[in-house]
Formats: structure tokens, C-alpha cells, sequence
């Protein structure tokens, strides 16, 4: 087996009726792609828009007064991460990296959270974004679109992947226009 043969090449297009393919879709159509109930994927595509958390400030440094760093404390978790209150890096290029289960195989719950307001889909993701680039068409390998995106030195910004299901103003979930995913079953 040759480099980048452990994963399963998925190419997608968001088509001409939708404004962008929600994340939890794609993390459904891996799990099909590798008739698996938890895969690990790598994904390279063109953004319509992420929606998630970032650090404001790098998390070192010595501990607070009470001897521990709980960054999620209320109200400090207010100056260590910052939330976009609507859809964010819009028409920019965005590395996900994540692992997806069914509701059924959410390994740890805690780590794992819902993709999906019924709770059968989880999953833990984090993504990258850069300036915008055409992704060439067709067979790509991940090295050969991942490595050209951290050579620009240009990153925009970097998000821990969330859903805003607030029903009035919600950003709701990251959605993607089109690119490539390479997926993988997890085995225990």
C-alpha cells in the first residue's frame, strides 16, 4: 500500500441549488464511503461559510490563582475564546481535519459532540482557512493540495468546528461548495 492509500477519496460539488453542503452531510456520506460507523477524515474545499470558536490568546503561561487554568470557566472562558455569531470565512479554502460516529459508536461523548440536532450523527472538528484558490478537478492527493496551502504562509484563521442551532439568529453549521475528502474507517 503506497502513501495516501489509507483513506477512501471522496470528491464533491454543493450543485447549483444549494448554497453549500453542510459539514454534517459530508461527515454522513464518509461514513457510507467506508460502510463504517466512525471514520477519521482529511478534507481540502472551497468554503461557503465555518461557524465554530478560535483562541483569542495562546493558553500558557503560569496558572491562574487558584493554582488550576480552567480557560472554560465562566466568565473567563469570555477572554481566552472567541465565537463567530455568524457565518465566517466565507469564499475562502478551508483544511477540516475530524473524526465522525454514528450516534450509535460516539466513542466518547465527550469528545464527540452532536452534528446533528437528533443526535444520531457526532463528531469532533477543527479547520484552517486561507486565502481562496480553484481546487483542480478531478483525482488529487492530499499532499499534493494540503501542502500548497501551509507554503503561502497566509493563514486566515482557525476554528474549532461548532453548530449554532439557536433557532432565530443561528449561524448553524460550516457548509463547503465543493472539494475533496479523504476518509478512513476507525477501528477499535
Amino acid at each position: 500500500m503506497g502513501r495516501g492509500d489509507w483513506a477512501r477519496l471522496l470528491r464533491f460539488y454543493k450543485g447549483p441549488e444549494q448554497p453549500g453542503l453542510p459539514l454534517s452531510a459530508l461527515a454522513q456520506a464518509c461514513l457510507d464511503a467506508v460502510n463504517s460507523d466512525a471514520a477519521g477524515l482529511v478534507m481540502v474545499a472551497e468554503t461557503a461559510s465555518l461557524v465554530g470558536a478560535s483562541l483569542q490568546k495562546t493558553p500558557v503561561g503560569p496558572p491562574t490563582n487558584t493554582g488550576t487554568r480552567n480557560i472554560f470557566a465562566f466568565p473567563v472562558v469570555r477572554d481566552w475564546l472567541s465565537f463567530t455569531a455568524e457565518v465566517a470565512f466565507a469564499n475562502s479554502i478551508s483544511l477540516a481535519v475530524g473524526f465522525v460516529a454514528s450516534g450509535a459508536r460516539a466513542m466518547n461523548p465527550r469528545l464527540l459532540k452532536p452534528l446533528v440536532p437528533s443526535g444520531r450523527l457526532y463528531g469532533h472538528f477543527h479547520a484552517a482557512a486561507f486565502p481562496y484558490r480553484p481546487l483542480r478537478k478531478g483525482k488529487v492527493g492530499m499532499a499534493e493540495l494540503v501542502q500548497p496551502l501551509f507554503e503561502s504562509g497566509h493563514v486566515l484563521g482557525v476554528l474549532h468546528l461548532l453548530n449554532d442551532w439557536r433557532d432565530a439568529n443561528g449561524a448553524g453549521e460550516s457548509r463547503f461548495l465543493r472539494g475533496a475528502c479523504w476518509c478512513a474507517p476507525l477501528t477499535t
